[in-house]
């Protein structure tokens, strides 16, 4: 046997040792933590997505509110009516400004 053959032969060894050892270590796991990103915190997360979500709505409310407001177009008006009430079906009143509360249960009043 060569030289050659002989390092060949241990190279192949090592390698194959390596292998059965990352199989026996669960390497995959082991290898893919260092380039997944870091569990999210769920519950964290979740509640200010609500807040954006519930703030991005009190937003479109108010503009559609100043439309209503601005209009002296009777139809206008009644569709602006309908378009704000079905949006704030939506979301939770309770979390929108007071403001914004009370121009929505005026227009249920009407």
């Amino acid at each position: 046997m060569s030289t050659t053959q002989k390092i060949g032969l241990v190279i192949l060894i090592l390698v194959l040792l390596s292998g059965i050892g990352y199989l026996a270590s669960g390497g995959y796991s082991e290898l893919s933590s260092l380039w997944e990103p870091e569990p999210r915190s769920e519950g964290q997360e979740v509640v200010t997505e609500k807040n954006t979500g519930v703030q991005a709505k009190a937003q479109y409310l108010a503009q559609m509110r100043e439309e209503y407001e601005e209009s002296t177009d009777k139809d206008l008006k009644a569709t602006l009516r309908s378009m704000i009430l079905t949006e704030a079906q939506g979301v939770d009143t309770s979390k929108l400004p007071a403001d914004l509360q009370k121009f929505i249960e005026r227009l249920n009043n009407e």
